[in-house]
């Protein structure tokens, strides 16, 4: 998995307009489909949008419910 950084270093090589998007995939060996996805999330929220997001969920009810530790307990 590559670093907020790593993934900023590959777009800026990227727009410098020296090597095209093909030549990028290549040299980094990646998708297309997931240069267009880090190039359309640093456009929009810069190197914060590079963060991964996975596992990440914030709010109410994250996890696995907790288990009742007595039949007394399950029962209220």
């Amino acid at each position: 998995m590559r670093t907020p950084e790593e993934k900023e270093k590959i777009l800026l090589e990227y727009y410098s307009g020296t090597i095209g998007r093909n030549e990028i995939c290549r040299k980094y060996d990646i998708d297309r489909s997931t240069l267009r996805k880090w190039r359309k999330k640093y456009e929009q929220d810069g190197i914060d949008g590079l963060k991964s997001q996975t596992g990440r969920k914030n709010g109410e009810n994250v996890g696995r419910p907790l288990k009742p530790r007595s039949y007394q307990e399950e029962l209220e």
